[in-house]
């Protein structure tokens, strides 16, 4: 499942250049001109969206609300592109809920390092303030201690658990297997490190995530695991 960025940019040319790299990039992408037209087009999506983009015109003052009504539907990342140099200026976009900023013009790498870094930093937030981790149709609630597969209560081991635990934790991350071992198994465990891969196998059978080619948790060759959206 694509993630869903939300881009309000009154410059057609921008807005369809960075619309472009943005689904190059693997983005599903949803458009909107102006602050206007962004709102009406906010409420009827704002299920499906991860992140907005949000051009910010200090010749207008509707952004204020556009905020406003994203944060009354749930806190979403904003990242905001600006012309505006002032710090003074700078000041009032991130007072009023932006978590981010970039000055035009910018590097389109930036602009995709700021946009992942503010997705992970969200997920994570996300999942400790409500103690429950999704990806995809998986689902790990930590004060049950149950998971769920498509709707399937999952049995796991504790062992198991933690693993999956700490996969979700640095979801999008890659872990290393010594990281792994450290943090599941503890510092001063004497075993063998391909324990690590034993447990990932059975946890994949477990939460029948055995499709290589739609796996939830990867294998990056050479490094260790990760848990991402295919």
């Amino acid at each position: 499942m694509k993630d869903t960025i939300f881009f309000v940019e009154s410059e057609q040319k921008l807005r369809e250049a960075l619309t472009q790299e943005l689904e190059n990039q693997g983005y599903q992408v949803l458009t909107a001109k102006n602050n206007k037209e962004a709102i009406n087009l906010f409420l009827k999506e704002n299920g499906n969206i991860q992140l907005v983009l949000l051009d910010w015109n200090s010749t207008e003052n509707d952004e204020l609300e556009l905020l406003q009504v994203i944060q009354k539907q749930g806190r979403i990342p904003v990242i905001s592109i600006t012309n505006q140099e002032n710090q003074q200026e700078i000041s009032t976009i991130l007072d009023n809920g932006v978590d981010d900023y970039l000055i035009k013009p910018f590097e389109m790498e930036e602009l995709l390092a700021r946009i992942r870094v503010a997705m992970r930093h969200h997920n994570r937030k996300v999942a400790i303030k409500d103690d429950i981790y999704r990806i995809d149709n998986l689902t790990l609630n930590t004060k049950t201690h149950q998971v769920f597969r498509d709707g399937e209560s999952i049995q796991l081991t504790h062992r198991e658990f933690q693993l999956l635990l700490t996969l979700f934790r640095a979801q999008g991350e890659v872990l290393s297997r010594d990281e792994l071992l450290k943090i599941v198994w503890g510092k001063d465990f004497q075993g063998q490190a391909n324990i690590v891969d034993v447990y990932v196998r059975l946890l994949r059978q477990k939460i029948k995530d055995t499709n290589r080619s739609n796996r939830l948790i990867k294998t990056i060759r050479g490094v260790g695991y990760s848990i991402q959206n295919n």
